[in-house]
């Protein structure tokens, strides 16, 4: 079984789930409140993960260390 240690993807969106943690949850409230839809909902999770800009790199990196 593979783990997240062994793949730098897995490992990079582990630190971008931890660093910002606030803001997908808001999300999940969001989605459960139906303040959004699923389909907001879905395309908001997916910019967040796929955040790659040098604030989010920074962070990612000091929260992994």
């Amino acid at each position: 079984m593979a783990t997240a240690k062994d793949s730098i993807r897995d490992t990079y969106v582990v630190g971008v789930m931890h660093v910002y943690y606030e803001e997908l949850m808001s999300l999940k409230d969001k989605l459960n409140s139906g303040y959004i839809t699923q389909e907001e909902y879905t395309k908001q999770i997916g910019s967040i993960m796929n955040r790659c800009d040098d604030e989010t790199l920074i962070k990612v990196e000091t929260a992994l260390k």
